[in-house]
């Protein structure tokens, strides 16, 4: 927080070219809240091509301001296809924002087959964010016994969302008192719904 005060007197004081001389230094070393700092002044200093390349450099940190700056740039460019390897050479480093933001943008484009398929591949990995990811896109599918299967996957492994989610399912599906008794209980190590029989 500290540093958005400081970018925000560096741009009046010295104006919006120096605030960004002043403060890449700090978001390339990574500080806290700095790489949002440092592309909120090139933005507003219409510098886009700065920074989405510097946003795109190979050793760059990958934060939220990053993620989301470099993929609505190469989006808005028509550069889709950039972005989304880019977002999936980083799901494959186990980034989860950069996972869903990737499934977002296939399902955008109306590719949503081919985010399910990224989703089951980084899921058999190991990821569970992917395992997370693949229910949720399955249920979308409307496969709601398929979802229910994947959901219990993810919570099991550990996925916290997946449980408010599979909770949502159940009721759209017409069980009520399961989706209930998982709200209230969690699930079980087998997998069933704990609070009775799943």
């Amino acid at each position: 927080m500290a540093f958005g005060v400081g970018a925000e007197l560096a741009v009046k004081c010295e104006g919006l070219e120096q605030a960004a001389t002043w403060s890449e230094p700090f978001a390339t070393a990574g500080r806290p809240f700095a790489s949002a700092a440092y592309l909120g002044i090139l933005m507003e200093a219409e510098r886009s091509d700065d920074a989405l390349r510097w946003c795109l450099e190979p050793e760059r940190r990958v934060d939220m301001a990053v993620l989301h700056t470099a993929a609505e740039l190469l989006v808005a460019s028509g550069r889709e296809d950039e972005a989304l390897r880019w977002l999936g050479s980083l799901a494959e480093q186990g980034h989860a924002f950069a996972l869903w933001r990737m499934a977002g943008l296939f399902e955008q484009l109306g590719r949503v087959d081919e985010a399910v398929s990224c989703a089951k591949k980084l899921a058999k990995q190991g990821n569970t964010s992917a395992l997370h990811l693949t229910a949720f896109l399955t249920t979308r599918q409307a496969n709601g016994e398929e979802s229910i299967s994947l959901y219990r996957k993810a919570i099991l492994a550990g996925e916290p969302f997946a449980i408010a989610e599979m909770v949502d399912l159940l009721k759209e599906l017409g069980c009520h008192d399961e989706g209930d008794r998982l709200r209230k209980y969690g699930l079980e190590a087998d997998g069933q719904i704990a609070g009775g029989a799943g």
